[in-house]
């Protein structure tokens, strides 16, 4: 699994990941931005990519992302510098803030990537706006039908709600274990379905879900890899992992 996979993208060997920088090359919109340009491929699932382009017309990487409905409360409050490419961007947010003058009254706060993040205009922290939050499913991922399956999952450790949000990119611990000195996109969640639905990928033909999901601070679009499914969701079912975020800032 990856995250490409989670999105119906096939990429286990690197002349497939090359293929998919061709096609968003070959077929994606160019957007300019200061340190060069991103070309968006955006299929009709909604799954997108996003490939790197430097000023020497040099491809440096390529992101995915998901093109959804979720449009989360944030307090926008620093950049968190990157180290991968000159061409990746990424934010520290709080979630939900509850006073526009004081971003911690939020939920709680985390780290979102951002695949086009060189097209924003300058921003002057905190921004409190919208984010299209897209979260892709890693190697743990479970779905209950019930509260009480849900819980009965926790005999053992710490127990959490069903809309629960842990950062875990922001502990030092994950950080060391990525090999990384910066704070990381990842986090572990649990979430209520509000909508589902079965894609599939028009340029590979594979499947793949997504899942508009409730969990603390707002809705998330998350997308899974099937082989990652063991049930098909429903609406009003739990759904519990851990996750890659990546967003767009809705200004």
């Amino acid at each position: 699994m990856s995250n490409l996979s989670d999105i119906g993208f096939p990429a286990k060997t690197g002349k497939e990941y090359g293929q998919l920088i061709e096609l968003a090359v070959t077929e994606g919109e160019l957007i300019p931005c200061e340190k060069g340009s991103y070309l968006k491929y955006t299929d009709p699932s909604g799954a997108q990519l996003y490939c790197q382009i430097n000023k020497k017309k040099e491809v440096l990487g390529m992101n995915p992302h998901f093109s959804g409905q979720s449009k989360f409360p944030v307090a926008i409050t620093k950049k968190v510098d990157r180290s991968e490419s000159a061409l990746d961007g990424s934010f520290h947010c709080w979630a939900a803030p509850t006073d526009e003058k004081d971003p911690e009254s939020g939920a709680y706060p985390f780290v979102i990537d951002l695949p086009d993040f060189y097209t924003l205009a300058p921003i002057s922290f905190p921004l409190y706006t919208h984010l299209q939050l897209s979260a892709f499913a890693q190697s743990e991922f479970n779905i209950y039908s019930s509260e009480a399956e849900f819980n009965e999952s926790q005999k053992e450790g710490m127990k959490f709600a069903s809309k629960s949000f842990i950062a875990t990119g922001l502990f030092s611990s994950n950080m060391e274990d990525e090999g990384q000195n910066t704070p990381e996109a990842y986090a572990l969640f649990n979430g209520i379905i509000k909508e589902w639905a079965k894609k599939t990928n028009k340029i590979s033909g594979q499947h793949f879900y997504w899942i508009l999901t409730e969990t603390l601070g707002g809705e998330i679009d998350v997308l899974v890899d099937p082989k990652l499914i063991s049930i098909e969701p429903q609406k009003g079912w739990i759904l519990s992992g851990q996750f890659w975020l990546s967003a767009r800032v809705l200004i």
